[in-house]
């Protein structure tokens, strides 16, 4: 991407490893339901639906009505699950359109009465507290279903609290309460629970498909997840890059940006980068994250600005305008991890990935 100062790479060939990998873990009668919401995680909502496998895979769930709109223009007959951000009133306009719909509470029944022929997946509160119905509440649903026919119960889902954990006696609650549910409501055309963590963890929990998100972007949902599937390989996605914007030799003692938290100790060589918290580049990394520039790491110097950050290079000799800056990947034998930038920043990977803005280039290599 010549003519952009920072764009991100999304790997076809490691999202269908990835895909394949998950597959791998379970049964041969499992589909696979790809979440690609938040614009898949922040790697592209349509450069990672174009990009996935069809082999096995359920349809797309996303969770915010523009995100199921976009994907049915392009998508006109794969199915499409809408989570949870969507106003209730527009249920009848979205069921008309063949998008499926997770619904969770009584107060979005009024307007299912009006829907001709939607595609419901019921949600069941098994101690998340999130969105669902609660077990007690299952009877009402039920009776709902009975009363109308042109409803078609296209699923029955839940999700887990703490499958990342190293503890397993609630998420094995969790199940039993789910396959409760299933008792307690018409037969589903397919019941899934199993997020990443649970698809690689808990065989019991896979029912009909398995719902995974950020293990298909080749992240680990938490390291006792990594270690308990430690036969299974992914590869990272994502890599987040820039170019260098402008370098200037500086003496000793001078202070870098916002607040002068940063002081060089000799004279050397700043490099400003054209990211910033704006840019999903969190401020919490300023004076601790490294990016990778000719090869080596470069330490965040000062605080990050909303559109700009600076690195001290005095230590990488060569370094001009222009040259490519790795914020996440690999670039020759070292690599940044999302999880390292996320140790920096406080957070988890998911938010690092997720908050890249959505405007920057994604381009599939």
């Amino acid at each position: 991407m010549s003519n952009a100062v920072t764009w991100v790479e999304v790997s076809r060939a490691a999202l269908k490893a990835n895909y394949e990998a998950l597959l791998s873990a379970v049964s041969e009668n499992i589909l696979l339901m790809p979440v690609i919401k938040s614009n898949a995680y922040g790697h592209g909502l349509l450069q990672v639906a174009r990009a996935l496998p069809k082999k096995r895979r359920w349809g797309f769930v996303v969770a915010e009505t523009d995100e199921a709109l976009l994907l049915r223009r392009v998508y006109p007959r794969e199915r499409i699950l809408l989570l949870s951000n969507f106003a209730f009133e527009d249920i009848p306009d979205l069921a008309a359109k063949q998008i499926d719909l997770a619904v969770y509470t009584e107060a979005q029944l009024p307007q299912l009465r009006r829907a001709q022929h939607a595609h419901i997946h019921v949600k069941v509160d098994t101690g998340t507290t999130r969105t669902g119905f609660l077990p007690r509440d299952l009877k009402l649903v039920a009776r709902f279903l009975q009363q109308h026919k042109d409803i078609a119960l296209a699923g029955v889902f839940s999700h887990f609290a703490d499958s990342e954990g190293s503890k397993s006696a609630f998420t094995t609650t969790q199940i039993h309460r789910f396959k409760k549910a299933l008792t307690e409501l018409p037969r589903p055309e397919i019941s899934h629970i199993a997020c990443s963590a649970a698809s690689l963890r808990y065989s019991k929990a896979h029912f009909g498909a398995i719902r995974p998100g950020i293990a298909l972007y080749g992240l680990w949902p938490s390291e006792s997840t990594k270690k308990a599937a430690s036969a299974l390989a992914l590869k990272p996605v994502l890599e987040w890059k820039a170019r260098v914007l402008q370098t200037k030799a500086v003496p000793a003692g001078t202070t870098i940006g916002y607040g002068r938290t940063y002081a060089m100790k000799r004279k050397g060589k700043v490099a400003v980068l054209p990211i910033g918290y704006g840019d999903g580049f969190d401020r919490a990394l300023s004076n601790t994250a490294e990016v990778l520039v000719r090869g080596k790491r470069a330490k965040v110097a000062g605080r990050v600005c909303m559109n700009v950050t600076m690195i001290d290079v005095s230590h990488i000799p060569g370094v001009k305008t222009g040259d490519e800056v790795v914020l996440i990947g690999k670039q020759g034998k070292e690599e940044v991890s999302v999880e390292e930038m996320a140790k920096h920043a406080g957070t988890i990977n998911y938010e690092i990935t997720t908050r890249i803005r959505e405007s920057l280039p994604r381009i599939i290599v």
